[in-house]
């Protein structure tokens, strides 16, 4: 294996010199993959990054999911080795309980690198769940389990110490905050409802600056848009109506953008993404229109760190789409099948080094792996066995 990656890195490294040599001079609104150059001339960084990787142990790193069962909700370790395979280290109670099915969203799951903190919340129990993690061996030690008096929650995200769920059950954002560093307090008064019942919530996550909160409505159609003010406190929200249907799973590009997917109400070969720019502020505009992919059911998305490229998983279709974001914003199908995946993919993240892509299949209870290849190419490492197949949410560390 190891062999293998250092010829896969010299490849890529070959490829980068080539596009180079070769680029084309770029469109100004580039909206195919034929009309721009997603090498960046070479130096795209999210490319080279996969050519200087200079220390292999540093590869190495952690991933976390939930089983989401019921009385007895648990967070998933897995470490990976510099070459992207993973071991199953143990599971720790989450002092909650999950729901025993699908939470048809993305985050239910958050970290804080920062503060060394990982979040997960429990469908069953209504309630969140705070852990520390040791940096040394990736273990997790429960801190606290606080109730939301609110129903369902499916999707939390961090910011600092101000930490918000969306709740599908109650059709509301609620907000906590770590208090002393190791416990969890309600932030009165801040709930914030949707824009309607049964809306349907599929993430919340916070702007790249923290001022602002997202939220995908699938049932409704809508991103919903809540500023954030000083002392944490969510406003009312106001909507963005989305490029497609059935808005789910998102990440943040370059260039102040926001990459959503659409399910198209899992229309067979109709899912479709959508760049929005705006997403430092409180207004959201479609870039450049809806993207097909030609697949069916996307959901999850993750981005890469310089915010090049994104990876969708295709929930029906079993495989995983890749786009580029280009300098405009505008984003382009890099490869509608850019990788076979298991049954039924749902979440997908990205290993700290950049390098590395993961998958969870909820219809087999399997975890796919690849090697991050450059031009929004993946390179299957192997399938790891024993996830629940309602688990639910997927963060590197």
């Amino acid at each position: 294996m190891k062999k293998n990656v250092h010829f896969y890195l010299t490849i890529w490294t070959m490829v980068l010199v080539m596009f180079a040599s070769c680029s084309k001079e770029d469109s100004n609104q580039p909206d195919d993959i034929n009309q721009v150059d997603i090498s960046e001339a070479g130096k795209n960084p999210d490319d080279l990054l996969l050519s200087s990787q200079q220390d292999r142990v540093a590869l190495s790193g952690y991933l976390y999911t939930q089983t989401n069962a019921t009385g007895n909700n648990q967070v998933m370790i897995y470490r990976h080795t510099w070459t992207g395979a993973l071991t199953y280290v143990g599971a720790v109670s989450t002092g909650g309980s999950g729901n025993g099915k699908s939470l048809s969203s993305q985050g239910a799951l958050a970290i804080d690198r920062q503060q060394n903190r990982l979040f997960a919340v429990n469908a069953g129990s209504n309630s969140l769940s705070m852990f520390s993690i040791d940096p040394a061996n990736g273990n997790l030690t429960l801190l606290d389990n606080e109730p939301l008096q609110a129903v369902t929650p499916v999707s939390v995200t961090v910011n600092g110490n101000y930490v918000y769920v969306v709740n599908e059950g109650s059709n509301n954002i609620r907000g906590v905050e770590v208090v002393g560093g190791n416990s969890l307090v309600l932030l009165s008064n801040s709930s914030k409802v949707l824009s309607s019942s049964g809306a349907g919530p599929a993430q919340i996550s916070f702007s790249p600056n923290g001022n602002y909160l997202h939220v995908t409505e699938k049932n409704k159609n809508f991103i919903r848009t809540f500023a954030v003010n000083a002392g944490g406190y969510a406003q009312p929200g106001t909507n963005t109506a989305a490029a497609g249907k059935t808005p789910f799973g998102f990440c943040y590009g370059r260039s102040n953008t926001l990459v959503v997917t659409h399910a198209e109400a899992n229309a067979a070969g109709q899912s479709v993404g959508a760049n929005y720019a705006g997403n430092n502020s409180n207004t959201l505009s479609v870039v450049n229109g809806s993207v097909a992919t030609s697949q069916s059911g996307s959901g999850c998305v993750a981005g890469t760190i310089f915010g090049r490229y994104a990876f969708v998983t295709n929930n029906i279709s079993n495989n995983i789409s890749s786009y580029y974001i280009a300098p405009s914003g505008n984003l382009v199908l890099v490869n509608g099948s850019a990788a076979a995946t298991g049954n039924a993919p749902t979440d997908i993240c990205l290993s700290n080094s950049n390098l590395f892509v993961y998958a969870i299949n909820s219809g087999d209870g399997t975890i796919s792996a690849y090697l991050r290849g450059v031009l929004g190419t993946l390179i299957p490492i192997g399938t790891t066995s024993g996830v629940t197949t309602f688990g639910a949410g997927l963060v590197s560390y």
